[in-house]
């Protein structure tokens, strides 16, 4: 389950969690809330204690958290953390500079995966104050950076060989705590900069994979929820249960990343990639009636080199956006739904179109990809129930039921066309034994088409034979519009399961 992964990169942000207990704060008061945030999560944070008088010193810390489906366990272990009372009554949490940290999966019938870390905290400072029921933290660090060291499993003779670093710059952020029924957490996170390197050596054919990145001025707001209790929490479905909700967002300024694959036998790259953003945005949000993602990118710019491609595939967009919206329990009644896709304004190296339309014989307009589905939908099964993936990987298993869809937007402009429409179903599940039998209708313009297909055949893309089907076929499903070149359709299907075309049926 997400949350049972506390790896070393949001140390940081985890050091924020412990909470506060009363005016005058105890180290003790820190530990034990602190503890009792992972017992929310059906979790186990243990550790050896040496009480000091003013600082409780904890060593071999342990978190413990059973892997979804009850499929083993995952066990995290860090160096010495001290909670130190200071004279203002509050705990500063204390942390060395450099420490170690494993993450150990343990599975039922399989060696256990073992990955180390060397942890370095630069400057990290984290202070707890508040009252047992509203608490503040507020933490700072320098540079964070995670270091992986070669991970393991056990009995394998050749470990394989990886290298990681990863590294957060100038980190500062603030986390309000409130305890009443349920634990919940406002938090806001900044940093300068985040900044990753990955390589993999394939010790079978000695190949080599790296990816590099940077994420620039990033920030972070949430609001959370957590239980004060959880029994036998098996995945995130029994958290939902108990009352845990998150909703929160991330942003940063711009960024970049590099992608290299290299031919093990000759040293010869096998594919490269470099990608870059002028800024981006993430939300997300997950409580008992649905889950939601909200993702989106300005100022795409990608480049993509294959050995046997004449040139690089090169594509830049201004926008690209993904958004999701779907129930995630199962239910008697029909919840809402969203999908969302834009890729605006996107074009192609001049090096490309020349491959296949060397004269300029195709309008090289931005293009765009928009699309903009609601409606409701049933599921018939816990999505996030550990078992649920057996019963979808079922042949013909039916996970949802699907009661009304809504085409707000479709665009699909490219080389000079464009085809727009809306759209409204609703669908007839009564037949348990049939597939769901929609009935509605969509509007749909088509500007250009007659010219992308003269286009196509004149560049050889298109055999005539081919495009004079396509015409026919235009001819029977659409109508000229006002405008040249220009073709309207409504298309309706009927409850009695007509397909109508302009008023004309067609089956």
């Amino acid at each position: 389950m997400i949350f049972s992964r506390l790896t070393p990169a949001t140390l940081g942000v985890a050091l924020a969690m412990a909470p506060a207990a009363q005016a005058d704060i105890t180290a003790q008061d820190v530990w034990r809330d602190w503890q009792a945030y992972f017992v929310g999560l059906g979790q186990t944070l243990e550790a050896t204690e040496v009480d000091e008088g003013d600082a409780l010193v904890l060593t071999d810390l342990t978190f413990s958290s059973t892997n979804p489906g009850n499929d083993g366990e995952t066990v995290i272990r860090l160096g010495q953390i001290t909670f130190q009372e200071t004279d203002d009554g509050s705990v500063d949490i204390l942390v060395p500079e450099v420490m170690s940290a494993t993450i150990e999966t343990l599975l039922p019938e399989a060696e256990p995966v073992v990955m180390r870390f060397d942890l370095r905290l630069q400057d990290m400072a984290a202070n707890v104050t508040g009252v047992p029921t509203e608490m503040v933290t507020t933490y700072s660090a320098r540079e964070i950076t995670a270091e992986l060291a070669d991970p393991t499993i056990e009995g394998d003779a050749e470990p394989m060989d990886i290298d990681g670093l990863f590294t957060l710059t100038d980190l500062s952020g603030t986390t309000e705590t409130t305890v009443g029924g349920t634990r919940s957490y406002v938090q806001d996170l900044d940093a300068g900069a985040m900044l990753y390197n990955l390589e993999i050596d394939d010790p079978d054919s000695d190949g080599r994979m790296s990816i590099a990145g940077t994420l620039n001025t990033l920030a972070s707001d949430s609001r959370s929820t957590v239980p004060l209790a959880v029994v036998g929490a098996e995945g995130m479905a029994d958290l939902l249960d108990a009352g845990m909700n998150v909703d929160g967002s991330f942003t940063y300024q711009d960024g970049s990343t590099a992608f290299s694959l290299v031919d093990g036998n000759d040293g010869t790259q096998q594919m490269s990639a470099q990608t870059s953003t002028e800024g981006g945005t993430l939300g997300v949000s997950m409580a008992e009636d649905g889950l939601t993602y909200d993702i989106a990118g300005q100022g795409l710019a990608a480049v993509l080199s294959l050995p046997d491609f004449p040139v690089p595939i090169t594509l830049d967009m201004e926008e690209a956006r993904f958004n999701l919206t779907m129930p995630v329990r199962q239910s008697e009644t029909a919840e809402e739904v969203a999908l969302g896709l834009t890729l605006d304004a996107f074009t192609l190296s001049d090096a490309l179109w020349a491959l296949f339309d060397p004269q300029g014989t195709l309008p090289r307009d931005p293009g765009t990809i928009a699309l903009d589905l609601t409606g409701t939908a049933r599921l018939l099964l816990d999505i996030l129930d550990p078992t649920a993936a057996e019963a979808m990987a079922v042949p013909g298993a039916t996970v949802a039921e699907i009661e009304t869809l809504d085409i707000n937007t479709l665009e699909i402009a490219l080389a000079g066309a464009a085809l727009t429409g809306t759209g409204a179903f609703t669908f007839d599940n009564s037949d348990p034994t049939a597939p769901a039998r929609p009935s509605g209708a969509a509007d749909l313009m088509l500007k250009g088409g007659n010219a992308l297909l003269d286009g196509l055949v004149a560049i050889g893309l298109l055999p005539e034979d081919n495009a004079i089907g396509a015409r026919m076929m235009m001819g029977m499903l659409a109508v000229p519009g006002d405008a040249p070149d220009t073709l309207n359709s409504r298309i309706e299907v009927t409850e009695e399961g007509h397909i109508i075309a302009n008023g004309q049926r067609i089956r």
